[in-house]
């Protein structure tokens, strides 16, 4: 059986050719088994959730393993600055985060000759490796978090080296588990927590060998609400939506964040249906590093656009949402169509494409674009990948099957 390498997988990864939505349905279908089963305190097989997955959403499932959660632990406060001031510009979601973020560290800290002996909740040291989440942002599609991992002993040249892959920053993975505890947020929900992926990346670059700064981003779209927490039967692609329902970022929640391994290298020779029997680590750091933030979302500079048109053939947009560092449209298809057949692209104000943000292909950043006036287009899936993707861009326009043009009134 061919063994596939962690640079394969980059690729897969970083591929727009996966189609999101279906990516983000099987998650949820994973997430909320695992959390039914964990709630029944049982250990049974989830491979009938991972069967027939992509090798990108069996990727991201195999994060989803939850861990026991511990209370957290304090740790000396260290000399910080802004990480995301640091490699904001070193990400492939570009964006100056550091001017609209909440600081966790306390301002005082900062640009300080000795370190502080203050205890804090968001610096947690376990197995010779420091974890420290300096600040956060959040708007209506994304919340983001500063995070920077220091190890007492160096690592491994080739962990540095592998962690670059054919990108001017530093990817490294994480293996995670996260919730989003809506208890005391205000907000009605049928349950008090919700689900999402777990981060299973973190964007960045490597200080020295001991010191790595980077960025975590987390979609908006996979937020999503177990609507019938205590079924025990199986959740398909057919029935999903009878059990899930995904949900806009609340206005303020619990983020809870637990990190259980930190890797670069590995190499997975399963097949689609046994992800989780084949995976190897090479270099893997161990430990337990427990945090929750309070997140407060910032609609500053977000702008909702209410379209809901549609042409004579039944496309068009129903809504547009762009915040300072990303844009995203949500189309309308003519009944019966599924959207994995087809794909949105938006070019700017220019009349150049946009680039897709983060794991989604299709959220667009605009950090640094003219974006006052944009157009959006619908294509047809293999249509787009064959003669409008990259280079190809300019073949858009006639090959669409849908465009439309949107200014924003700022």
């Amino acid at each position: 059986m061919r063994e596939y390498t962690n640079q394969e997988y980059r690729n897969v990864l970083g591929n727009t050719n996966l189609n999101s939505s279906k990516v983000d349905e099987k998650l949820a279908q994973v997430y909320g088994k695992i959390r039914r089963e964990e709630k029944k305190k049982k250990d049974r097989s989830i491979k009938k959730v991972f069967a027939g997955i992509s090798v990108m959403a069996a990727s991201f499932a195999l994060m989803l393993v939850l861990c026991a959660a511990n209370p957290a632990m304090a740790a000396k406060l260290p000399l910080m600055g802004s990480f995301f001031k640091e490699v904001e510009e070193k990400v492939s979601y570009k964006g100056d985060y550091s001017n609209r973020s909440e600081k966790l560290i306390p301002e005082e800290t900062e640009g300080a000759v000795e370190s502080t002996e203050a205890d804090s909740p968001y610096v947690q040291t376990d197995n010779g490796v420091t974890v420290s989440l300096g600040e956060v942002y959040c708007n209506d599609m994304a919340l983001y978090i500063g995070i920077q991992i220091q190890t007492e002993e160096p690592l491994s040249k080739a962990f540095i080296e592998e962690s670059m892959g054919q990108w001017d920053y530093s990817t490294i993975s994480i293996h995670s588990t996260a919730t989003a505890d809506m208890a005391e947020s205000g907000e009605l929900f049928f349950s008090d927590s919700l689900g999402l992926p777990s981060p299973y990346f973190i964007e960045g670059s490597f200080e020295d060998d001991r010191t790595f700064t980077g960025i975590i981003r987390v979609d908006v779209s996979e937020f999503v609400e177990d609507l019938t927490p205590d079924y025990d039967g199986e959740i398909t692609e057919e029935n999903w939506d009878e059990h899930f329902r995904r949900i806009g970022m609340p206005d303020k929640f619990q983020y809870k964040l637990n990190i259980d391994k930190i890797f670069d290298s590995y190499t997975w020779t399963g097949d689609y249906d046994h992800p989780g029997e084949h995976i190897q680590i090479p270099e893997c750091i161990e430990g337990n590093w427990d945090f929750t933030l309070d997140i407060k979302k910032d609609t500053s500079g977000c702008m909702v656009e209410e379209i809901n048109e549609r042409d004579e053939n039944g496309f068009g947009i129903s809504k547009i949402t762009k915040t300072p560092y990303e844009i995203q449209a949500e189309v309308i298809l003519p009944e019966g169509e599924s959207m994995a057949d087809y794909f949105v692209a938006i070019r700017d104000a220019e009349g150049k494409p946009l680039e897709s943000q983060g794991s989604n292909a299709e959220i667009y950043s605009i950090y640094n674009r003219d974006v006052s006036k944009v157009t959006v287009y619908i294509c047809d899936y293999v249509t787009y990948m064959d003669e409008c993707k990259a280079e190809n861009w300019q073949n858009l326009p006639e090959k669409a099957v849908y465009a439309k043009e949107i200014t924003f009134d700022e």
